[in-house]
């Protein structure tokens, strides 16, 4: 009878140690919150899945992450706080958007696409950035929602 007792009084103190200990652990984990730089990294991970050895920089307001995945180059640009703010995705000129092409060139046929970026913000459409080059002039256009509109034409000296 004594073992039995003994042995019940031995499982409960050692239930009541692993319980407390487990929660003190809890607690810790629980209290600590992620630094700027940590939050946006991890956004960054979870957003870029395939990203390989992403490099972080500080900027004036914040952070930027950035990395090569699948030929495009991902930069990710993140507040003090490690919020998103925007992400650029660069195309080169072996992975161009086909979709994207179709909708541009069509008005330019002169012209021969130097590189293409897409940006993304919070809360917003994609928009594409369209770098053309003609003859006599370099041309930026932006292209959402099936719309072409030439942002910025520079004349050639």
């Amino acid at each position: 009878m004594k073992k039995k007792i003994l042995s019940i009084a031995l499982g409960l103190v050692l239930m009541a140690i692993g319980t407390t200990t487990y929660a003190a652990d809890k607690n810790l984990n629980s209290d600590k919150k992620p630094t700027p730089v940590e939050k946006a990294t991890k956004n960054f991970s979870e957003q870029f899945k395939d990203a390989v050895d992403p490099t972080i920089s500080t900027a004036k307001n914040g952070f930027i992450v950035q990395s090569e995945i699948d030929g495009h180059t991902i930069t990710a640009a993140y507040n003090k706080k490690g919020n998103w703010v925007y992400t650029l995705d660069g195309y080169s000129r072996n992975n161009l958007d086909k979709n994207i092409i179709e909708t541009a060139m069509p008005a330019y046929p002169n012209y021969f696409i130097t590189g293409m970026q897409k940006v993304d913000q919070p809360g917003k459409k994609s928009v594409y950035l369209v770098y053309i080059e003609g003859r006599k002039s370099f041309k930026t256009l932006t292209v959402s929602n099936s719309s072409v509109e030439v942002l910025q034409d520079i004349r050639k000296a």
